[in-house]
């Protein structure tokens, strides 16, 4: 009796260590806009996972803090939260560091610096993306999205790495090839 006792104890402790972890390494966010449509809609619920900056490759989709929210925090100081300071944001990665920048950017860097990440949405006609706060710091990142649920049945399945035939593949698809 007292195996079976131990057995349990020892299943809940490391049921408690998985949850623990998974709270700490997963969420689950909500889509609002259309700015990363087909890949992402209105209303989708995506799975993020943290993940370390070198482990981020481009075409991943992250979900990360607003890079101006700072600015607002400063001009704000004293008062209250303001929609920056809450606001998460989900893009695709387009450029990592070291990597080129998009010359439609037309900045003075050549490549992408250490620590930061060069973001677009899908809907580039919708975006507010890297062409309007420029690069995302790796402090700024909450996670890359996993998975998706699809509301309308219910199941999962893996977000795509890339956005098929959209816009964003047809205009920058051909980075550091010859």
């Amino acid at each position: 009796m007292a195996a079976v006792a131990g057995l349990i104890s020892a299943l809940a402790l490391l049921g408690g260590a998985a949850v623990w972890v998974a709270r700490r390494q997963l969420v689950m966010i909500t889509v609002t806009g259309g700015s990363m449509h087909p890949s992402l809609n209105d209303g989708d619920t995506i799975l993020v996972r943290k993940m370390p900056l070198r482990a981020i490759r481009a075409d991943m989709i992250v979900v990360f803090a607003h890079p101006r929210r700072h600015e607002e925090a400063s001009a704000n100081a004293g008062g209250a939260a303001t929609d920056l300071a809450t606001t998460w944001l989900i893009k695709r990665v387009v450029a990592v560091p070291g990597e080129p920048v998009p010359p439609e950017l037309g900045w003075n860097d050549q490549t992408v610096p250490a620590g930061c990440l060069v973001v677009y949405g899908d809907n580039r006609r919708s975006s507010h993306d890297s062409r309007h706060f420029g690069y995302v710091r790796r402090a700024d990142v909450r996670g890359v999205a996993v998975q998706k649920h699809l509301p309308d049945r219910g199941r999962r399945r893996l977000v795509e790495n890339s956005p098929g035939e959209g816009p964003w593949q047809r205009t920058y698809r051909h980075r550091g090839t010859a």
